[in-house]
């Protein structure tokens, strides 16, 4: 994940709208945009939440979901 700022937003420019993440369940219908690490390009996929973790790793309060997105 990253968190970007731009210096110009071109007129019009919008902002996108994300979901709740307390209010994922599973079976919940996903989408993960990302880039592979061997210089592939950007990607967009979908898939369906499989599980919920509460405490990823065993740190409390840090959430994930896993998903059968690939």
């Amino acid at each position: 994940m990253a968190l970007v700022q731009a210096a110009r937003l071109p007129a019009g420019a919008g902002a996108v709208s994300l979901g709740d993440p307390r209010a994922v369940e599973i079976g919940d219908r996903v989408a993960a945009i990302g880039h592979p690490e061997q210089g592939g390009l950007w990607t967009l996929t979908t898939g369906v939440v499989s599980t919920l973790i509460a405490d990823l790793g065993g740190v409390k309060g840090r959430a994930a979901f896993q998903t059968d997105a690939s």
